[in-house]
Formats: C-alpha cells, structure tokens, sequence
C-alpha cells in the first residue's frame, strides 16, 4: 500500500521531491524504495533534477 501511495506521490513533479527523499529515508520497505528510485531515475520530467535527488539519498 505504502508503495502505491509513493507512486501516486511521484507522479506531483517537483513538488513531491523533497517528500520522495525523506520517505526513502525513512521507509525501509524495499517496495517504496525502489518505486522511489524508479521514479526519480526513469519517469520524471526532464525538467526536475532527480540527480540531486539522488545524491541525498545516497547519503
């Protein structure tokens, strides 16, 4: 459930990066962190700067 509910969240654009980042820091669900990540990695506008996104959750 978590999990769709991160995907319907991704789906906001920019509004809903900062939510994506510290749910995958919270969340230890594998499910809602690899929506997370497919999500930032493979569906968002090109407009939206998933790299920094990336990075802070790499740390």
């Amino acid at each position: 459930m978590r999990s769709e509910a991160t995907n319907s969240l991704s789906r906001l654009g920019t509004e809903a990066m900062a939510h994506l980042v510290a749910a995958f820091g919270r969340d230890d669900n594998w499910l809602v962190c690899y929506c997370i990540m497919a999500r930032l990695c493979d569906r968002l506008p090109p407009k939206i700067d998933y790299q920094n996104a990336l990075l802070k959750i790499r740390k």
